[in-house]
């Protein structure tokens, strides 16, 4: 999966290859509000949702301490 955005992030690109598919392309576009892309760039950057949940939670300990 490969995310792209431009100057202030209002769009969003997201391509995914598909290797089981003789290398197949799909492309998705779209704000950080549009659930597919956002649950896009959470996986990217954060690995997942609930790792994303984690490290929230982590850092929000580390800052209270």
């Amino acid at each position: 999966m490969l995310l792209t955005q431009d100057y202030d992030a209002a769009q969003i690109s997201n391509v995914d290859l598909d290797k089981k598919d003789k290398n197949a392309f799909s492309f998705k576009f779209g704000g950080i509000e549009n659930l597919i892309i956002n649950k896009g760039i959470v996986d990217i950057l954060e690995g997942t949702k609930p790792a994303f949940n984690n490290r929230k939670i982590n850092h929000l300990n580390e800052n209270l301490n």
